[in-house]
């Protein structure tokens, strides 16, 4: 199994060249953000476009 590394996808299938280009423009102005997370989406990769497969809440927990 996978580590969590939770991400967001900017380009997906772009040719390394050109993703280095965006990646360098992209980070030159990048400033973080906060953001509140609800949940997560499940996708299915198949051989062309994704399929969506579920979305799953997070649920608040009590601090122990």
């Amino acid at each position: 199994m996978q580590p969590w590394r939770p991400h967001f996808t900017i380009e997906n299938k772009l040719a390394r060249p050109w993703a280095d280009v965006l990646n360098h423009n992209l980070s030159a102005d990048f400033k973080p953000w906060q953001i509140e997370i609800v949940g997560t989406d499940l996708w299915a990769y198949l051989d062309g476009p994704g399929e969506h497969a579920a979305f799953v809440p997070f649920v608040p927990t009590p601090h122990l």
